[in-house]
């Protein structure tokens, strides 16, 4: 629903294609929201407008289309909106955590690929989890004096857990981190050949 191109109360209609379409997959570097795909036209005067189901509920809010073509359009799950809602009632400001590294994914295919390539990426290990093609959040950078670094975290380990809670991608690492600012994380991790299973405290701070 929106007013694209000042048609008020416009609506179109689409198919839901992806609901968790990270932000390295559409080019937004450093975007840590992972967006609802879906082929209803997104046009200027939609953005904002709210993407709604079958049963009438609002699941997202429309924010944006693939440039130069048609049918590939994203919105932001309304989840995200609930949790920037609740920090301005409480604190009236939105903080959201810096760690300062850089995340993938680490799925299957790209395990295969660096067990053959990278001479520490854990080899004993068994990735083959039934069903599992997600198996972690390889860091693949880490910024000197940042607050992953000062916790003991290095380029190449694998995150596996945060507070105890399993994660198998960087949509799940963010959605536990939430946001924690200025409070002690626990980041499990599986690290080198040998297939180290460390615990690290990280601090997050405010990111700018």
């Amino acid at each position: 629903l929106g007013s694209p191109l000042t048609l008020r109360n416009s609506a179109t209609a689409g198919i839901i294609s992806a609901t968790e379409r990270e932000g390295y997959e559409i080019g937004m570097v450093g975007g840590s929201a992972a967006f609802i795909q879906t082929d209803a036209p997104i046009n200027v005067g939609n953005s904002g407008g709210p993407l709604i189901d079958l049963d009438g509920v609002v699941i997202g809010i429309n924010t944006m289309k693939a440039a130069a073509t048609d049918g590939i359009s994203f919105a932001l799950p309304i989840n995200y909106a609930k949790e920037v809602m609740t920090q301005l009632r409480t604190t009236g400001a939105v903080r959201r955590p810096f760690l300062g590294c850089k995340l993938l994914t680490l799925h299957s295919v790209l395990a295969e690929e660096l067990a053959k390539s990278a001479w520490n990426f854990p080899r004993d290990l068994d990735w083959s989890q039934p069903g599992a093609d997600e198996l972690g959040v390889l860091v693949h950078e880490v910024l000197p004096g940042s607050p992953v670094a000062e916790g003991g975290i290095r380029p190449g380990d694998i995150i596996v857990s945060v507070d105890g809670r399993r994660v198998a991608n960087t949509t799940q690492f963010l959605a536990e981190l939430g946001h924690k600012v200025e409070m002690d994380v626990a980041i499990g991790v599986i690290r080198g050949k040998n297939c180290e299973r460390l615990s690290f405290t990280v601090h997050p701070t405010v990111r700018k």
